[in-house]
């Protein structure tokens, strides 16, 4: 057989090229933004992470165990391992995390294509499914932040294994074996990556139903359709039997104040949420403010309800004109069950890196749309008429998502973007308070807190946040702040933030037993609070417990190896135990994660003096007083050192 010129495959090709190209060039953009938000307590603070020696302790635990040993609900081993390897190889830097997020959803996009293509048979519906899909701006979020990586990871191997499940059906049974088996360790991989993979039991339940080839009597069809999911729930069984090994446990609700009734009120409109955003991409948020329905006779539930019944009527009806129609819509709905139960769920209950997948069945299902609508009112070029409505129908959605990935570039973009559209998300006023914080702009801070009172005036988050400021510029009496905080500490005794704030305080004027009274509060409400087991350590440290001081700080560094003031008390009560080195590299390292802090280089200093390194005691004390003149310890310290240096009494 004469091959085809090289053009006429390149035409052949675009199917599946375009829609690639299209998932890389729309994302380019996210390439140089920062660790963000989730990442920084994932990847950033995360010890296993940074070292490659812990590659097999990372993929063999839950993903917060290197921070607590405490019932998780997370294991996911290709993220973290992936984070772990990628960490190296980047030398920490976010550019190739990010790399690989757009890589997975460029996979994605090319994973849809070939299972359109493969059902269909039709390139232009490939073309449109994957086009539409690799630029959809609800997909940003998962692509655009490195902690939806599971998400890719979940959405390419069961995407995957769809494809080599389908390719089974054609091939000579050798083979056929050989594809199914693929397919079932595609999806242990997918659970490995995300538990939401385990809705693919019932994806291939519904393609073995309604679209292979084969019998045509609903009872022998089901019966094909339980024996093909087979395989698959033996692998399910055998990642649950892992999982319960490993996790040994499930960690409590996160809405602890929710339970089973309001996830069967809350399903049904939140369902409808997902497909109306997928449906028609509009005021998309990183945060959504979630407000629960409150009975079965709230008119939201009645009409949502009403809704999904209408709506699988009409998947059901279609399932039976248009079968390949209908699966694009279980693609769309299935994966976003697990998601529906809001008990389960953090603050936002709502959030659109759960819609990555089921995006992709809605692509396809606008992409069905549009071809049927070609064909029928442009039967002389069907082919041309589908592709340029896709073209047109893909140009908004690039220029909001291109748009909208600026966003995700950093905390401060984030906290913008959310406070833009919901100003009632507390989470956007802690983002740009902590941001500016952070740049050395307390009162832009501040100023954001009173913003966020205004809307939401009895927010304790916001209320603590706005005392501390206050107190940090001055604003405020150390009394008057212990007050307020009191008074927030009586009305909200769950929230570890007031908790830890009012500690803080009591630190400060010197009331040690109330101090450590609260951050034991702390710690009682958020076990994994690294920063209160640092105060504990400073309240040790003053009490002379040193060793009692250096085992709080080792706590907090397990938990969080970037906590730079838990190297610097490290460093402190190693001195005061006479383990000179040991206080010299804690030191070293506090400094390294602040090179500018005067106290942490002066500090530094008095360990260097101790090993007899004066001239770099020196040379630390001189750079903590060009950061901060006012420094009286470098400069007694610098000094001391001097007339020593020149004879003189020491």
């Amino acid at each position: 057989m004469t091959p085809a010129p090289a053009g006429s495959r390149l035409r052949g090709a675009a199917w599946l090229l375009v829609p690639a190209a299209a998932a890389f060039l729309v994302y380019a953009n996210t390439l140089d933004a920062r660790f963000v938000y989730d990442d920084q307590a994932q990847i950033v603070r995360n010890p296993w992470v940074q070292e490659l020696r812990y590659f097999p302790k990372i993929v063999s635990e839950p993903v917060w165990a290197y921070r607590t040993s405490q019932p998780t609900n997370y294991y996911r081993p290709f993220q973290m391992g992936l984070y772990n390897l990628m960490w190296a190889a980047a030398d920490g830097q976010p550019w190739l995390f990010h790399a690989v997020n757009v890589l997975l959803h460029v996979l994605n996009t090319i994973a849809l294509a070939l299972l359109v293509r493969r059902l269909s048979r039709d390139g232009a519906l490939a073309f449109g499914a994957a086009l539409l899909f690799a630029v959809h701006p609800l997909t940003t979020e998962a692509v655009a932040w490195i902690a939806c990586l599971p998400e890719l990871g979940y959405g390419l191997f069961v995407l995957l294994a769809l494809n080599l499940h389908v390719a089974a059906w054609e091939a000579a049974p050798a083979r056929r074996r050989a594809l199914l088996a693929a397919a079932a360790a595609a999806f242990g991989a997918g659970l490995l990556s995300k538990e939401t993979a385990v809705t693919m039991v019932g994806l291939v339940g519904l393609l073995e139903l309604w679209l292979r080839p084969g019998p045509r009597g609903l009872l022998a069809r089901g019966l094909a359709a339980v024996r093909a999911c087979v395989p698959y729930l033996v692998v399910t069984a055998g990642y649950a039997a892992l999982r319960l090994a490993i996790i040994g446990g499930v960690a409590p609700r996160a809405r602890g104040n929710l339970g089973p009734l309001d996830a069967v009120l809350n399903a049904p409109l939140l369902l409808l949420t997902y497909l109306g955003k997928m449906l028609l991409p509009r005021n998309l948020l990183a945060h959504y403010v979630f407000d629960p329905v409150p009975s079965a006779l709230h008119p939201g539930f009645l009409l949502a309800l009403l809704g999904v019944a209408v709506l699988i009527a009409l998947v059901v009806r279609l399932a039976r004109k248009a079968p390949q129609p209908a699966f694009a819509a279980a693609l769309a709905c299935l994966p976003l069950l697990p998601v529906l139960y809001v008990p389960a769920l953090g603050s936002n209950a709502f959030a659109e890196r759960y819609a990555y997948l089921p995006t992709a069945g809605m692509a396809w299902l606008a992409a069905a749309a549009v071809v049927a609508l070609a064909r029928r009112w442009r039967p002389a070029a069907p082919r041309a008429a589908a592709i340029a409505a896709l073209l047109v129908l893909a140009v908004p959605a690039v220029a909001l998502t291109v748009r909208r990935n600026a966003d995700w570039h950093d905390d401060r973009r984030i906290g913008e973007s959310i406070l833009r559209t919901e100003p009632r998300a507390d989470i956007g006023y802690e983002l740009l308070s902590t941001w500016y914080s952070s740049n050395d702009e307390p009162d832009r801070a501040l100023a954001i807190v009173e913003q966020g009172l205004q809307t939401m005036p009895q927010n304790p988050m916001l209320r603590a946040e706005a005392v501390r400021l206050r107190l940090q510029q001055g604003r405020i009496e150390l009394d008057a702040a212990i007050q307020e905080y009191r008074r927030l500490a009586a009305a909200h005794a769950w929230s570890d933030t007031v908790s830890f704030n009012l500690g803080q305080a009591y630190l400060e004027a010197g009331r040690l037993e109330e101090a450590q009274s609260e951050f034991r509060r702390t710690l009682e409400l958020h076990p994994n609070a690294a920063p209160a087991l640092v105060a504990l350590a400073v309240i040790a440290s003053r009490q002379r417990r040193d060793a009692d001081a250096v085992g709080l700080c080792r706590q907090a560094l397990a938990i969080d190896s970037a906590a730079r003031l838990a190297w610097q008390q490290l460093g402190v009560g190693l001195l005061r135990l006479d383990d000179v080195r040991g206080a010299t590299e804690a030191l070293e390292r506090a400094v390294e994660l602040d090179p500018d802090d005067a106290e942490g280089l002066s500090r530094l200093g008095v360990a260097y003096a101790r090993a007899g390194r004066l001239d770099e005691a020196r040379r630390v004390w001189v750079r903590a007083l060009e950061i901060d003149p006012e420094s009286m310890g470098a400069r007694r310290n610098l000094e001391r050192l001097e007339r020593r240096n020149e004879g003189g009494p020491g």
